[in-house]
């Protein structure tokens, strides 16, 4: 009977703690990245029985705590700088000379352009281009220089029976980073030279910027080699000038303008031009390979840095710290890589993982963990009064 009351209290305090670790997966059940932990009971010890082989447990514990790191629902938050790791793999945090790890993803630009966790500001670890780790900064990025147009890249066909064919708001950027509009008016030379055309570039006040300029192409229809380019000298308001290269494709090919007969109507038109405005960071986005894409006002884009992901082939070697962040105990260093690689996920901008604490199954467990403390108490009551049973019979 003394060894069934100290079975019934080894049972309630094993049961004490099951549902303390209920309440603490409940509590954290909207902590992003939070991974619930689990506890498990086994038989503390074993007795001969009397006259009988074998034994028998003499009673229970629950001291075995385990980490559930099964991936929780990813769910939009509106902010660029979150991420979410869809499949395996721990974003690398870093503090000086400690390194933690974590799938919380709450990340945030600081004053100096690093991307911090929230909180603590500990550096999210990218990979520069030797593939070895480095914080992610975008100081660097905030801003776009202007880029001077160099190119205007065409596309379609000039009809040989065509007599005039314009283009009309062509886009170009001048050496001051102003935007221009151009004209582009393409005249039938062929009375004069076989196959050829004059083109006349005019700006958007419609005065001439360059004239008589002359493309030809083969009999076949194809440009001509020394032919299939001109370029003008476009000038800006600061009086400096650019040079600017109408482009209507390699010599002899017919990836880009020909000159066929079709009709008295041609359907040449720009299919590209280079350079860019001067623009500010006005947002970013993580594509799925890791990339930080930084956005600018001039509607450009860079890539600023690429995302650093970490993978354990046995998740022992990880302990919980705090906040959703994990540490190695030594015994098995990382598989460092970049998105999609190593048997890592991919990475989806704008969201972050939630807890993957189930209410459902925690409450499930705490009625199963409810029952078995109330039969632990009963069992102590039992034993309690059938010694009190004994002692009064053993005293008359």
């Amino acid at each position: 009977m003394l060894g069934s009351i100290y079975k019934g209290m080894a049972g309630m305090l094993s049961f004490d703690k099951g549902l303390s670790n209920i309440s603490s997966n409940v509590a954290n059940m909207n902590t992003n990245g939070y991974k619930k932990t689990e506890l498990h009971f086994r038989d503390a010890m074993y007795q001969q029985k009397d006259g009988i082989k074998g034994s028998s447990p003499s009673s229970t514990e629950a001291n075995i705590l385990s980490t559930n790191h099964s991936q929780g629902e990813l769910q939009a938050t509106g902010n660029d700088t979150d991420m979410a790791i869809n499949g395996q793999g721990y974003f690398i945090l870093r503090d000086g000379d400690q390194t933690y790890y974590t799938r919380a993803g709450e990340f945030d630009f600081d004053v100096d352009g690093y991307l911090v966790n929230k909180g603590d500001g500990y550096r999210v670890a990218g990979l520069n281009g030797s593939s070895s780790l480095s914080d992610i900064n975008i100081k660097n990025f905030r801003a776009i220089d202007a880029n001077p147009s160099s190119k205007i890249e065409l596309m379609g066909n000039l009809s040989v029976s065509g007599t005039l064919h314009n283009i009309t708001d062509v886009e170009v950027v001048d050496v001051d980073g102003t935007r221009r509009v151009l004209n582009l008016e393409f005249t039938n030379n062929s009375a004069i030279t076989p196959q050829s055309w004059l083109v006349e570039v005019k700006d958007e006040t419609g005065s001439v910027v360059q004239n008589n300029l002359e493309i030809r192409f083969n009999p076949n229809g194809s440009p001509m080699l020394d032919f299939n380019s001109v370029s003008f000298s476009l000038a800006a308001n600061s009086g400096a000038k650019s040079n600017i290269n109408i482009f209507t494709g390699e010599p002899d090919s017919f990836n880009q303008v020909t000159n066929f007969s079709s009709g008295s109507t041609s359907s040449v038109e720009m299919e590209s031009t280079d350079g860019n405005a001067p623009g500010v960071m006005i947002g970013m986005e993580i594509d799925q390979s890791g990339n930080i894409v930084v956005n600018y006002s001039n509607g450009e884009s860079q890539t600023a840095d690429k995302i650093a992901l970490a993978y354990f082939q046995s998740l022992e070697s990880l302990d919980v710290i705090a906040n959703g962040m994990l540490q190695t105990n030594g015994t098995e260093s990382p598989i460092i890589g970049a998105v999609e690689t190593e048997g890592l996920g991919k990475i989806e901008g704008g969201k972050v993982e939630q807890s993957n604490v189930e209410l459902t199954s925690e409450f499930t467990n705490m009625i199963v963990i409810q029952r078995g403390y109330q039969a632990s108490s009963q069992v102590l009551t039992s034993a309690n009064e059938m010694i009190q049973q004994l002692m009064e019979a053993t005293s008359k």
